[in-house]
């Protein structure tokens, strides 16, 4: 694979309301479906804030199941919250070096993501963000963006928050237990907010999933 250009992160550009309408008036012609992913926890072992370039280790079917989705005619799409930056522990410079790093492990394994999206805000802000998971803002964003149908896209993450992002914007949400929330099994999952469409070990076992329902289409 050809080293490209690492796409720009991109932030919300416009309201959800604006969005929503901007979304509903697009001509369907032409559109593609994509799978969201979310990054630390999914792609990326979860280590906290991750503020050192150093400190991104992506989990080691990654790339080999980033390809398998590209294979099945999917654009790949990373959402992101990243509060460190609100709470003053990470910089947008320091964000765009992990960002780079995490680009170049993923390019390292032949694989990429044609959209990158972040939330910077806090869970504290007043009033709260659009962007901000479970807000469905940055997909809404993307999807405009890049010419995703939602209705046939999927939103993987390893929280209840990416499920609701997911749900929100129409697309189908897979629960992957990869994160460190859900990691401890099934007492865990007792007391999940918002239901899945589906709950899977890993990435991998996402991605047989997804095969699986398209195969049924």
């Amino acid at each position: 694979m050809t080293q490209a250009n690492r796409p720009t992160s991109n932030q919300l550009k416009f309201s959800q309301k604006t969005l929503l309408s901007m979304l509903s008036q697009r001509s369907q012609i032409g559109l593609s479906p994509a799978i969201f992913l979310d990054r630390d926890g999914t792609l990326n072992v979860d280590k906290g804030y991750i503020c050192d370039a150093q400190d991104v280790e992506l989990f080691p079917d990654a790339t080999r199941v980033v390809q398998d989705f590209r294979r099945l005619g999917f654009r790949i799409i990373i959402i992101t919250n990243q509060s460190a930056i609100a709470r003053g522990l990470l910089t947008i410079a320091q964000f765009e070096h992990v960002s780079e790093a995490f680009w170049r492990l993923l390019q390292l394994g032949n694989a990429s993501y044609d959209g990158f999206y972040f939330c910077p805000h806090s869970p504290e802000d007043f009033p709260p963000c659009e962007c901000r998971k479970p807000e469905p803002g940055l997909v809404f964003q993307a999807a405009l963006d890049l010419s995703v149908d939602l209705s046939s896209s999927y939103f993987i993450g390893d929280t209840i928050a990416d499920v609701e992002a997911g749900h929100r914007a129409g697309c189908k949400a897979i629960l992957v237990l990869t994160g460190k929330e859900y990691s401890a099994g099934a007492a865990a999952l007792n007391h999940l907010t918002a239901i899945p469409d589906s709950i899977q070990e890993n990435l991998e076992a996402a991605l047989n999933w997804i095969e699986g329902q398209i195969q049924q289409e």
